[in-house]
């Protein structure tokens, strides 16, 4: 089993753009494993502390929707570790 690590990105941003930067960090991320056979990409999802838990669900979905979506149209899996950092 092979995964691409040391990649870390924070898309849960209140902020539109920095989201938005976030992702396509992540993006590129996909697309290097995906270009070297890597089957997954391991990500974090730190919540933004700015805001509300309901808000970092909408968030995550925000950002991690669509992220989803490229991931499978790449062949890769997006792998989120099991970490309590908040």
């Amino acid at each position: 089993m092979s995964a691409t690590s040391g990649i870390y990105g924070a898309p849960l941003q209140a902020d539109d753009a920095r989201r938005e930067q976030e992702v396509r960090k992540i993006e590129r991320a996909i697309d290097l494993a995906a270009s070297q056979g890597i089957p997954m990409v391991s990500t974090g999802s730190q919540r933004d502390p700015s805001v509300s838990a309901a808000d970092n669900v909408r968030l995550f979905q925000l950002a991690y929707g669509p992220l989803a979506a490229y991931a499978e149209a790449t062949g890769v899996k997006l792998v989120f570790e099991n970490w309590p950092n908040g």
